[in-house]
């Protein structure tokens, strides 16, 4: 969109043109040097868990662009109540396959920001740009789970794959064998957060974002590391609400955003 008139000697205004452009493309070069740095970094990072807690499945189909706009805040500010501002002038981008975590002290509005993002909540000033429509949600308490249903017809109600195929997809979660069976509500807490990733990383269009509020809740070192090895293989862009730094350190987590 062009607003007002074009003035000045025409030569100078393209000569200024090209220099914008220049400097978009600077800025894009950048842009993807970070990715190609995030991504050497995530291999290194993989190669670091031990082989028996390695989750291996192609997840290809979740990249997106490096440029691609996937959220934008403008001047976004909100409260619950008049007077009370939760949040104030919001203002950042999330671009391309970018690893963000949200951080603040309990009652900051990490939750809500992302409730906000969803859709969920609207904003009392300023916008919000959001143009994923395939994305995953995995809200503390994993409500998406029917915890009185097994794994296996969790997997086929939410991804619609066959027993077989689902049963094979569940494997390469570490799911084997009778392991399906279990009713969701039974499982441990590492077991809880791998079995809904495995659930909608099934879905026939892999979602293009990941976010996930407090994952590493009461796990041990096996289920962090399996939760790290099934992230390694995600290609889209994720957003993680945890105060687990070193978590955070080792899925690759580009940005910080505090609140």
């Amino acid at each position: 969109m062009k607003f007002g008139l074009r003035r000045g000697p025409k030569g100078m205004f393209d000569r200024m043109e090209s220099q914008g452009n220049i400097t978009t493309g600077k800025l894009q070069t950048k842009h993807e040097e970070k990715i190609r740095e995030a991504q050497q970094k995530l291999d290194e990072l993989a190669a670091r868990i031990p082989e028996e807690n390695r989750i291996h499945i192609d997840l290809s189909a979740s990249r997106i662009p490096n440029g691609k706009t996937v959220a934008q805040f403008k001047e976004v500010s909100f409260s619950y109540s008049p007077g009370k501002e939760l949040l104030q002038g919001i203002d950042f981008s999330i671009i391309g396959p970018e690893r963000i975590a949200l951080t603040g002290p309990n009652g900051a509005g990490k939750t809500t920001l992302i409730k906000l993002l969803l859709g969920e909540l609207r904003p009392d000033k300023g916008d919000i740009y959001f143009p994923i429509t395939n994305h995953a949600y995995l809200d503390q308490h994993l409500r998406f789970m029917d915890p009185e249903k097994t794994l296996i017809q969790n997997l086929r109600e939410i991804s619609g794959k066959s027993e077989s195929d689902g049963r094979d997809h569940l494997a390469r979660f570490l799911f084997l064998e009778e392991a399906v069976f279990k009713e969701f509500d039974g499982l441990s807490g590492g077991e809880r957060i791998r079995a809904a990733l495995a659930c909608v990383l099934g879905k026939k269009e892999i979602p293009e974002l990941l976010i996930l509020d407090e994952p590493t809740n009461n796990l041990d070192l096996q289920s962090l590391e399996r939760l790290e090895s099934a992230l390694f293989n995600f290609k889209g862009a994720l957003i993680v609400i945890s105060h687990d730094h070193a978590f955070l350190e080792n899925i690759g987590v580009t940005r910080y955003i505090g609140l």
